[in-house]
């Protein structure tokens, strides 16, 4: 997982370091492998955070039932994708993004889930997304998986 994990640390330096227009920030499009769709975000995260490409990231989670382009549901169909490619599931008592980034998730990578919305997380910078999010961005408090370093 070194060389994954290195490779996600040198993306999230990327993005932090470039402007929101910029192909370092719209880069996530290629992960696609050639599936053209909407809604994907929780193949994304989960691709980001696991050794799975996208497209088996995107099978895992039609597995369990997410449609294309359609989103996917936290519960039915999260839960058991991320617990199938070795996720673990993680408690937080914080409420925010920024306060979960401050107290825990300095470090590691994680894959965070929010109101209709998922994304990953390495050492405290967002992999997985364009565009972030915020650090108001209310936590789905039960949604928040810790990929092994």
């Amino acid at each position: 997982m070194d060389d994954k994990l290195s490779a996600l640390r040198s993306r999230a330096a990327a993005l932090s370091a470039a402007p929101a227009s910029s192909d370092a920030r719209i880069g996530y499009k290629t992960m696609r492998e050639g599936i053209a769709e909407q809604n994907d975000c929780a193949v994304r995260a989960l691709h980001m955070a696991t050794r799975m490409s996208y497209t088996e990231s995107h099978a895992l989670l039609a597995r369990f039932g997410r449609a294309d382009g359609k989103g996917t549901q936290f519960v039915t169909t999260f839960v058991p994708a991320a617990v199938a490619a070795g996720l673990e599931r993680h408690s937080t008592q914080s409420r925010t993004l920024g306060q979960f980034l401050k107290a825990e998730g300095a470090r590691g990578i994680w894959v965070i889930g929010m109101t209709d919305h998922f994304a990953t997380y390495v050492d405290g910078r967002c992999v997985s997304d364009s565009w972030g999010t915020g650090l108001r961005t209310r936590l789905h408090r039960a949604y928040i998986w810790k990929a092994a370093d």
